[in-house]
């Protein structure tokens, strides 16, 4: 791509815009050419005619760079009017220069979502499916696993969307098309065949209908629309398996429809608000793939929820979504994830949400490719940078372990697979279909049972009573505190992240002990403001949730820490 001479503005013949503009603008562009120019070169020449990261979307981000480029933009008085989008966008342009190793993981990570890219576009050619006939899915669906294990997921997917169309247009509008009976396939191959039969439901619906739903559509008729959608996603979709249809509605609507994501909400609220969740989280998903956050190099996807999704729960489901779209395309490189945490997650207050997308989307691949080799690799993952190591076991491996080894297993069981497809306690969930409200925790050496006779206290996240049997080791944490490595307390006057860096920090104790949370039965908490810390809940209730931590718990107001600074301290008590 070769920009025009009177966009390529060097200083030299305006003398208000200061030299060294032209210089970083120039290093912009360039930058933008070569990653441009390495997907033609690396991806041949079939590419040429679909590779939609072409001179369209480079000019769009250049021109929404440029103020950012300028170095009067970062005078004092204008930084502290920027918003964080802009911050972290900028931060992310500057490392990419500075930095090879950033340079390296925007390209590899770039070169992932385009391959995803590709595969569907080109998935009619590439499995043999024809436009104007029947199609065999038991034998496509042998031949969409014939593929490589991480292309054969989005296969499905595409296949499932093919394979409705095809039905739809040879015999109308249908009942049952994924049940046994009509859908002769592996198991393994659902999650994704319904979520293909939802893409193609909600493109059907929100782009076909007469007259076509538009941002200022009545909302009888948004409602009209949506009760059809969600009927046909009823009618359809095998027990089970509703999830994955309903969550292809958002990423849809998000993708091709951004300005009906609010009126679509709407409606499906008012039809059917038990789905909401599965709504947003597709939509999370489809900001990974937007075009608006596609490029790496100006990548501020995670910003995107902030300023497009206002809800504290929708937000979480949103980011539990987009944490699928990272895992699920980059987990064949951990070095690209390892990069998003530090640079976009460790300060997020929506880190329970990410940790429930790892879990989710682990579960999800380990169903649909379990030979896949990358899935143990991201498990086994640890990270070069022994600053990232706590966040990584968190956020990655703990997720990855509970998702494989305790609740992959009894979804399986029970046939509720499609529960992945939204943010919320799997460890709950599990436990409840399982056994009820006496929900039991095996451990290493020991069985935990835990003790709820009332559900007050879920939402705090917390038990009425632990009930330890056979417990041969017992860990005694000191109090954990707000504070770095050398014991400087960090984010005064702010409970909620006072709260999880303390967790952070219990967290690496228990580490130290071979230990996680899961193991953690009794939690203390010294709150010098008990408005705050209550307020403070759903900021750190949900990450314990998520770890399999719902201990027998006391808070305790108290008029000071051993420093002025702290407003919280966590005291475990953990069995292994």
């Amino acid at each position: 791509m070769v920009l025009p001479d009177d966009d390529r503005s060097t200083g030299q013949n305006n003398p208000s815009v200061p030299q060294t503009y032209g210089l970083f603008d120039r290093r912009l562009i360039n930058t933008l050419d070569i990653l441009t120019r390495e997907a033609f070169n690396q991806l041949g020449s079939t590419t040429q005619n679909i590779f939609f990261v072409g001179d369209g979307i480079q000019r769009a981000a250049i021109s929404n760079a440029f103020d950012l480029l300028d170095p009067r933009t970062w005078a004092p008085d204008n930084v502290l009017r920027m918003t964080s989008m802009i911050v972290r966008q900028a931060g992310r342009i500057s490392k990419l220069f500075t930095s090879p190793q950033a340079s390296h993981l925007a390209w590899h990570e770039l070169q992932n979502k385009i391959e995803v890219f590709l595969l569907v576009r080109n998935l009619a050619s590439v499995l043999g499916i024809t436009q104007d006939g029947a199609i065999d899915l038991p034998r496509l669906v042998e031949k969409a696993y014939s593929l490589p294990p991480f292309q054969a997921l989005w296969a499905l997917e595409g296949l499932g969307h093919d394979y409705a169309a095809s039905v739809w247009r040879l015999h109308g509008p249908q009942k049952r098309l994924l049940w046994e009976e009509n859908a002769v396939v592996p198991e393994s191959s659902l999650l994704m065949l319904h979520a293909g039969l939802g893409l193609f439901l909600a493109d059907s619906l929100l782009g076909s209908e007469t007259p076509p739903l538009v941002p200022h559509s009545s909302a009888s008729r948004f409602s009209a629309v949506i009760e059809t959608f969600v009927t046909l996603a009823r009618d359809n979709a095998r027990q089970g398996y509703l999830g994955p249809v309903i969550e292809s509605l958002g990423l849809t609507t998000r993708e091709l429809y951004p300005e009906m994501v609010d009126p679509v909400h709407r409606a499906l609220n008012e039809c059917a608000p038990e789905l909401i969740g599965y709504y947003w989280h597709g939509v999370g998903r489809s900001l990974y793939f937007s075009r608006r956050y596609f490029l790496p190099v100006l990548s501020t996807v995670w910003a995107g929820i902030d300023s497009e999704i206002r809800n504290a729960a929708e937000q979480q489901h949103a980011m539990a979504g987009l944490a699928w779209g990272v895992i699920l395309v980059n987990m064949r490189q951990p070095e690209i994830i390892e990069a998003m945490l530090c640079d976009n997650i460790a300060n997020s207050p929506l880190q329970d949400g990410f940790a429930n997308g790892v879990a989710s989307s682990i579960i999800m691949r380990q169903n649909t490719t379990p030979d896949a080799p990358f899935i143990g690799s991201l498990c086994a993952h640890r990270p070069l940078d022994q600053r990232v190591t706590a966040l990584w076991d968190r956020l990655v491996s703990t997720p990855c372990e509970l998702g494989l080894d305790r609740y992959y297993p009894v979804l399986e069981k029970h046939h509720v697979l499609g529960e992945v497809f939204r943010y919320h306690d799997l460890a709950e969930f599990t436990a409840r279909i399982e056994g009820g409200p006496a929900r039991h925790r095996e451990n290493c050496t020991g069985e935990v049972r835990v003790i709820d006779p009332w559900t007050w206290q879920d939402p705090l996240g917390f038990s009425q009573g632990m009930d330890v049997r056979r417990g041969r080791r017992v860990l005694y944490c000191a109090g954990q505190t707000s504070v770095d490595a050398n014991g400087n307390p960090l984010y005064p006057h702010d409970m909620a992240k006072q709260i999880n860096q303390a967790l952070d920090n219990l967290e690496t104790v228990l580490k130290s002990a071979g230990l996680t949370l899961s193991n953690v039965v009794r939690l203390h908490y010294y709150a010098t403001d008990m408005t705050a810390f209550l307020q403070a809940a759903s900021a750190y209730a949900p990450r314990l949730a998520a770890a399999g931590c719902k201990p027998a718990a006391m808070a305790l107001g108290v008029t000071g820490l051993f420093r002025p600074e702290l407003m919280i301290e966590i005291e475990a008590t953990a069995v292994a």
